[in-house]
Protein backbone atom coordinates (compact mmCIF):
# COMPACT_ATOMS: atom_id res chain seq x y z
CA UNK A 1 0.00 0.00 0.00
CA UNK A 2 3.07 2.45 0.69
CA UNK A 3 4.51 1.87 -2.61
CA UNK A 4 1.80 2.50 -4.37
CA UNK A 5 0.86 5.49 -2.29
CA UNK A 6 4.41 6.73 -2.94
CA UNK A 7 3.81 6.00 -6.77
CA UNK A 8 0.99 8.35 -6.64
CA UNK A 9 3.10 11.12 -4.90
CA UNK A 10 5.70 11.13 -7.07
CA UNK A 11 3.03 11.13 -10.20
CA UNK A 12 1.52 14.04 -8.59
CA UNK A 13 4.75 15.92 -7.90
CA UNK A 14 5.86 15.52 -11.43
CA UNK A 15 2.24 16.83 -12.85
CA UNK A 16 2.58 19.78 -10.72
CA UNK A 17 5.71 20.42 -12.11
CA UNK A 18 4.10 20.38 -15.45
CA UNK A 19 1.10 21.77 -14.45
CA UNK A 20 3.06 25.17 -12.63
CA UNK A 21 4.50 26.71 -15.90
CA UNK A 22 1.57 26.37 -17.55
CA UNK A 23 -0.43 28.05 -14.98
CA UNK A 24 2.22 30.81 -14.55
CA UNK A 25 1.97 31.15 -18.32
CA UNK A 26 -1.68 31.13 -18.83
CA UNK A 27 -1.55 33.96 -15.74
CA UNK A 28 0.83 36.63 -17.48
CA UNK A 29 -2.01 36.03 -20.54
CA UNK A 30 -4.56 37.38 -18.47
CA UNK A 31 -2.95 39.94 -17.06
CA UNK A 32 -1.79 41.32 -20.14
CA UNK A 33 -5.71 41.01 -21.38
CA UNK A 34 -6.84 42.39 -18.31
CA UNK A 35 -8.53 45.85 -18.71
CA UNK A 36 -8.09 48.74 -16.30
CA UNK A 37 -11.58 49.64 -14.80
CA UNK A 38 -11.27 53.47 -13.20
CA UNK A 39 -13.88 54.04 -10.11
CA UNK A 40 -15.76 56.94 -11.84
CA UNK A 41 -16.73 54.40 -14.14
CA UNK A 42 -18.71 52.66 -12.08
CA UNK A 43 -19.37 54.89 -9.34
CA UNK A 44 -19.91 58.12 -11.48
CA UNK A 45 -20.22 59.81 -8.00
CA UNK A 46 -17.28 58.83 -6.13
CA UNK A 47 -16.20 62.38 -6.41
CA UNK A 48 -18.91 63.67 -3.87
CA UNK A 49 -20.96 64.68 -6.59
CA UNK A 50 -24.16 62.80 -5.32
CA UNK A 51 -26.80 62.19 -7.30
CA UNK A 52 -30.37 64.02 -6.24
CA UNK A 53 -33.55 64.97 -7.69
CA UNK A 54 -33.58 69.16 -7.45
CA UNK A 55 -37.01 70.06 -6.30
CA UNK A 56 -37.07 73.75 -5.93
CA UNK A 57 -38.35 74.73 -9.59
CA UNK A 58 -41.19 72.05 -9.11
CA UNK A 59 -42.02 73.72 -5.67
CA UNK A 60 -41.31 77.75 -7.78
CA UNK A 61 -44.20 76.05 -9.81
CA UNK A 62 -46.54 75.22 -6.54
CA UNK A 63 -45.84 78.15 -5.08
CA UNK A 64 -46.59 80.25 -7.90
CA UNK A 65 -50.21 78.54 -8.59
CA UNK A 66 -50.71 79.15 -5.21
CA UNK A 67 -50.75 83.07 -5.18
CA UNK A 68 -52.52 82.88 -8.58
CA UNK A 69 -55.50 80.66 -7.35
CA UNK A 70 -55.56 82.99 -3.99
CA UNK A 71 -55.64 86.23 -6.41
CA UNK A 72 -58.35 84.47 -8.43
CA UNK A 73 -60.45 83.02 -5.49
CA UNK A 74 -60.20 86.69 -3.67
CA UNK A 75 -59.87 89.05 -5.86
CA UNK A 76 -58.39 92.49 -3.55
CA UNK A 77 -58.76 90.56 -0.90
CA UNK A 78 -55.54 89.36 -1.11
CA UNK A 79 -52.94 91.98 0.13
CA UNK A 80 -49.72 91.83 2.01
CA UNK A 81 -50.48 92.56 5.33
CA UNK A 82 -48.55 92.05 9.09
CA UNK A 83 -49.18 89.68 11.65
CA UNK A 84 -48.74 91.84 14.74
CA UNK A 85 -52.58 92.31 14.41
CA UNK A 86 -53.36 88.51 15.67
CA UNK A 87 -54.93 88.09 18.63
CA UNK A 88 -51.97 85.14 19.37
CA UNK A 89 -48.32 84.23 18.38
CA UNK A 90 -48.06 80.85 17.08
CA UNK A 91 -44.36 79.07 16.64
CA UNK A 92 -44.61 77.90 13.34
CA UNK A 93 -42.15 75.31 13.68
CA UNK A 94 -42.08 73.77 10.15
CA UNK A 95 -39.89 77.58 9.41
CA UNK A 96 -37.12 76.09 11.33
CA UNK A 97 -36.77 73.15 9.34
CA UNK A 98 -35.07 72.14 6.30
CA UNK A 99 -38.32 72.69 3.61
CA UNK A 100 -37.88 72.88 -0.43
CA UNK A 101 -39.77 75.89 -0.42
CA UNK A 102 -42.25 77.84 1.47
CA UNK A 103 -44.98 80.45 1.30
CA UNK A 104 -46.26 83.14 3.33
CA UNK A 105 -49.16 85.34 2.72
CA UNK A 106 -51.52 87.96 5.09
CA UNK A 107 -54.43 89.45 3.42
CA UNK A 108 -58.04 89.86 4.49
CA UNK A 109 -61.63 87.93 3.98
CA UNK A 110 -64.55 88.75 4.87
CA UNK A 111 -62.94 92.27 7.05
CA UNK A 112 -61.05 89.41 9.34
CA UNK A 113 -57.36 89.27 8.82
CA UNK A 114 -56.17 85.91 7.19
CA UNK A 115 -53.25 84.22 7.00
CA UNK A 116 -52.02 81.45 4.66
CA UNK A 117 -48.48 78.97 4.94
CA UNK A 118 -47.53 76.42 3.18
CA UNK A 119 -43.92 74.62 3.13
CA UNK A 120 -43.33 71.81 0.71
CA UNK A 121 -40.73 68.80 1.14
CA UNK A 122 -39.30 66.63 -1.01
CA UNK A 123 -39.98 63.20 0.82
CA UNK A 124 -42.70 62.07 3.30
CA UNK A 125 -40.29 61.09 6.65
CA UNK A 126 -39.64 64.99 6.49
CA UNK A 127 -42.60 66.25 6.03
CA UNK A 128 -44.22 63.86 8.87
CA UNK A 129 -41.73 64.83 11.25
CA UNK A 130 -42.06 68.85 10.53
CA UNK A 131 -45.98 68.01 11.50
CA UNK A 132 -44.64 65.96 14.72
CA UNK A 133 -42.35 68.39 15.89
CA UNK A 134 -44.72 71.07 15.44
CA UNK A 135 -47.52 69.33 17.63
CA UNK A 136 -44.88 69.00 20.60
CA UNK A 137 -45.54 73.30 20.11
CA UNK A 138 -48.65 73.79 19.04
CA UNK A 139 -51.11 75.89 18.93
CA UNK A 140 -50.51 80.01 20.52
CA UNK A 141 -49.12 78.72 24.00
CA UNK A 142 -46.80 75.84 22.68
CA UNK A 143 -48.65 73.43 24.03
CA UNK A 144 -47.69 69.80 23.15
CA UNK A 145 -50.55 67.77 21.77
CA UNK A 146 -50.82 64.36 20.67
CA UNK A 147 -52.72 62.65 17.91
CA UNK A 148 -56.68 62.86 18.53
CA UNK A 149 -56.31 65.56 21.34
CA UNK A 150 -59.55 67.16 21.81
CA UNK A 151 -57.79 70.21 23.05
CA UNK A 152 -58.26 74.19 22.31
CA UNK A 153 -54.71 74.99 21.20
CA UNK A 154 -56.24 79.51 20.29
CA UNK A 155 -58.22 81.56 20.77
CA UNK A 156 -58.47 81.36 16.58
CA UNK A 157 -59.83 79.44 14.10
CA UNK A 158 -57.84 77.21 11.69
CA UNK A 159 -56.82 74.14 8.92
CA UNK A 160 -54.03 72.19 8.72
CA UNK A 161 -53.72 69.89 5.91
CA UNK A 162 -51.05 67.87 5.45
CA UNK A 163 -49.92 64.83 2.52
CA UNK A 164 -46.71 63.42 1.58
CA UNK A 165 -45.07 66.69 0.39
CA UNK A 166 -46.81 69.23 1.85
CA UNK A 167 -48.31 71.05 4.85
CA UNK A 168 -50.56 73.55 4.70
CA UNK A 169 -51.82 76.09 7.53
CA UNK A 170 -54.98 79.09 7.55
CA UNK A 171 -55.53 80.60 10.53
CA UNK A 172 -58.20 83.58 11.13
CA UNK A 173 -59.75 85.81 13.94
CA UNK A 174 -62.97 84.51 12.63
CA UNK A 175 -64.65 81.19 11.82
CA UNK A 176 -62.78 80.05 8.64
CA UNK A 177 -64.49 78.13 6.26
CA UNK A 178 -63.61 74.48 6.34
CA UNK A 179 -65.09 73.05 3.25
CA UNK A 180 -64.00 75.81 1.23
CA UNK A 181 -60.19 75.72 2.06
CA UNK A 182 -60.01 71.74 1.86
CA UNK A 183 -60.98 72.32 -1.77
CA UNK A 184 -59.11 75.16 -2.18
CA UNK A 185 -55.88 73.52 -1.86
CA UNK A 186 -57.49 69.85 -3.46
CA UNK A 187 -58.61 72.04 -6.65
CA UNK A 188 -54.70 73.93 -6.49
CA UNK A 189 -52.50 71.33 -5.80
CA UNK A 190 -54.10 68.92 -7.24
CA UNK A 191 -54.60 66.32 -4.32
CA UNK A 192 -57.65 65.00 -4.88
CA UNK A 193 -57.94 64.72 -1.05
CA UNK A 194 -55.13 62.52 -0.07
CA UNK A 195 -54.34 64.49 2.74
CA UNK A 196 -53.03 61.94 5.46
CA UNK A 197 -54.27 64.62 8.54
CA UNK A 198 -56.56 67.49 8.43
CA UNK A 199 -56.83 69.18 11.96
CA UNK A 200 -59.38 72.15 12.28
CA UNK A 201 -60.56 74.65 15.03
CA UNK A 202 -63.36 77.19 15.11
CA UNK A 203 -62.77 79.82 17.46
CA UNK A 204 -62.61 79.22 21.10
CA UNK A 205 -63.27 75.45 19.92
CA UNK A 206 -61.87 72.10 20.41
CA UNK A 207 -59.42 70.62 17.54
CA UNK A 208 -61.21 68.35 15.09
CA UNK A 209 -59.06 65.81 13.96
CA UNK A 210 -59.62 63.75 10.31
CA UNK A 211 -56.65 60.99 9.82
CA UNK A 212 -56.22 59.33 6.72
CA UNK A 213 -56.11 55.31 7.25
Amino acid sequence: MRKRLSKIYKSSVYSTYLIAPLFIILSCTQEKNTETIEASDIIPEAKGNYNYTDSSESMDNELDRLSIALIREYGDHFQDKKTKSFGSSWTFIPDRVKTDSSFNKVFELDSSETQLKSWYFSDSLRTINALYNWLDCFGSNCQAVSIADSVNVSAESFILLQSNTQIHFVRSEKNLNFKNWEKFFDKTMNNNNSWNFIIQQRTKDLLDWTISD
